[in-house]
């Protein structure tokens, strides 16, 4: 009995001393990030941790551009949820990607235009989220209005008021904030097929992290035997309904 309790301490040793408290940082983003506990990529980033090691996850909500500024020095480890884009790459490493996100739009009731294409957008006050990369070619457009602002919220509610003419937002934020806010769908149309644009979401760490290929390679590792074992979709499944 004694040999087999000091050969299971012996298994558990490395396991402990290779162990991180890793410090994310997100935006409040729901259904990804509703709380530093709860939200999809809460769940998904902090199960790929402790698959891979015995990683513990410490999250912040902050606004997004502090978290953007303080991962970038090493104050925090990770972004939890980000979209990638040329001009973040000359900052952080990017993880594999954990969710496929659909970018929709959100306009209203009565404005009959389709949104198919960029120049869809052209002549039209389109309300943005400060600090987001939506697609490149949406970013490098110079004949389309960005408004900017802080949140969706405030972008809804300008629409409400005609201060824009639309927005946009990823499919699950939008659906998830719609229905939240009781906002009036006699007001506000919400198009939630075909998507405008597609992205996917990482975790981030910034390029001059000490540890970034320990912590990505620790992610990716982990995010491999989520999926294996089909709780990737569970979790998925659990926040989009």
């Amino acid at each position: 009995m004694v040999k087999l309790i000091a050969a299971c301490m012996l298994a558990l040793l490395p396991y402990s001393l290779n162990a991180m408290t890793i410090k994310g940082c997100s935006n409040p983003w729901p259904p990804y990030v509703i709380s530093k506990n709860e939200g999809m990529s809460i769940e998904i980033v902090k199960s790929a941790f402790i698959l891979s090691g015995g990683h513990t996850l410490e999250a912040s909500i902050k606004l997004w551009e502090h978290c953007l500024k303080e991962v970038k020095s090493g104050d925090l480890d990770i972004l939890l949820a980000v979209w990638k884009s040329k001009l973040r790459e000359q900052d952080y490493v990017f993880s594999e990607p954990y969710f496929e996100n659909q970018i929709v739009v959100i306009k209203r009731q009565k404005d009959s235009s389709q949104y198919k294409t960029l120049q869809n957008f052209e002549g039209k006050r389109v309300g943005v989220v400060e600090g987001y990369h939506y697609w490149d070619a949406f970013e490098a457009s110079k004949t389309i209005q960005k408004d900017p602002s802080g949140s969706l919220i405030t972008n809804l509610r300008r629409l409400q008021k005609d201060r824009i003419d639309v927005t946009l937002d990823d499919r699950l934020v939008a659906k998830h904030t719609l229905l939240e806010g009781g906002y009036d769908k006699n007001t506000i149309h919400f198009v939630s097929k075909p998507a405008i644009a597609k992205q996917q979401t990482y975790i981030a760490v910034s390029i001059k992290h000490p540890k970034k290929d320990e912590i990505i390679s620790a992610f990716n590792n982990g995010l491999h035997q989520i999926k294996m074992s089909n709780n990737l979709d569970k979790i998925i499944k659990k926040f989009d309904k």
